[in-house]
């Protein structure tokens, strides 16, 4: 009967052990199976940030290949376009499928891949650069820069701000502008801003001319930029442009006509938009461009001539 009673007590005790395992298998599943869906979801979310950073690049890489498209453009095409007037930002929100734009305005780029499901396509606005009275630009360093002034009756006011940088001696250099203004066969060149640092240049300048920039007129521009370094410019009945060369740092630079004319076009301005559709859902990412594209002048290299009092190769010093 002993025997019988410690068998039954070990039972029992046995009996509570398995009722204490199951809360606690219980309790490592659920932190299993949530961490398990934590994982997952970000697993998720990393691909939906992944697949929209790709769908938002290729549609950029739409936009820049339309850009692209017409910088390569003949000028000629350019103007005719601009002239028609069917290259405008109206196209962004017109249904193509019912009106094709000129070709140098669209580029369907779809088709690459069957299995894509992406519908890529670039459209582009073209318009003209400047006519207005004002025109303002970056020089960087030793790079030129030319403003057309054929057609601009008046008065200009050329300003420029210095992007000043520090050289090894601790010292800050601004910057100086060469300018040369030219119409048909003459030309008229200066450096402008440069102070005492002329001289160690007198030499190596045709005309030795040096302008002094007024400090008294400040210029604003449409965009609320200050230019507190100026000088004036004639251009009544040039039928050429300014030449601008910036020497010692970068200059942001300001051309704005002082009477009631206008600077002609300076080129063509061209706002891309690259745009990228889902076949299947629709879903549409767009992406936007503007670049700048001048009128045709000959480099800097050509300016190293001009400021030389010596031969264009043997023994020439430029400035």
């Amino acid at each position: 009967m002993g025997g019988i009673r410690i068998m039954h007590k070990l039972s029992i005790k046995n009996s509570y052990s398995n009722g204490q395992v199951l809360p606690l298998v219980l309790i490592v599943l659920t932190i299993i199976l949530g961490a398990a869906a934590y994982i997952a979801s970000q697993s998720i979310k990393t691909s939906r940030r992944t697949s929209s950073s790709d769908t938002s690049s290729r549609a950029l890489a739409a936009a820049e290949g339309g850009a692209e498209k017409v910088l390569v453009t003949p000028i000629e095409k350019l103007e005719e376009v601009i002239a028609s007037g069917e290259c405008t930002t109206s196209l962004f929100e017109a249904d193509l499928n019912a009106h094709t734009p000129p070709e140098v305005c669209y580029t369907d780029f779809s088709g690459v891949s069957a299995e894509d499901n992406i519908d890529a396509e670039s459209i582009m606005a073209i318009e003209r650069l400047g006519t207005s009275s004002e025109h303002r630009f970056r020089v960087p360093q030793g790079e030129v820069r030319e403003v057309r002034l054929t057609g601009t009756t008046g008065a200009l006011a050329v300003c420029w701000s210095s992007n000043t940088v520090t050289v090894a001696t601790d010292n800050d250099v601004d910057s100086i502008l060469l300018y040369s203004l030219y119409s048909g066969s003459s030309i008229d060149k200066a450096v402008v801003g440069c102070g005492s640092s002329c001289s160690s240049h007198a030499s190596q300048i045709s005309t030795q001319n040096s302008i002094y920039p007024d400090t008294s007129t400040t210029y604003k521009d449409s965009a609320g930029n200050f230019y507190a370094l100026c000088f004036d410019v004639n251009a009544s009945g040039i039928v050429g442009g300014l030449r601008i060369q910036s020497v010692g740092a970068d200059s942001e630079v300001g051309v704005f006509v002082t009477d009631t004319s206008t600077l002609p076009s300076q080129g063509f301005k061209i706002t891309s938009l690259g745009k990228l559709q889902d076949t299947k859902t629709n879903e549409t990412i767009t992406r936007k461009i503007v670049v700048e594209r001048s009128y045709p002048y000959l480099p800097g290299m050509f300016d190293y001539a001009m400021y030389s009092n010596n031969g264009t190769f043997e023994g020439a010093e430029p400035l």
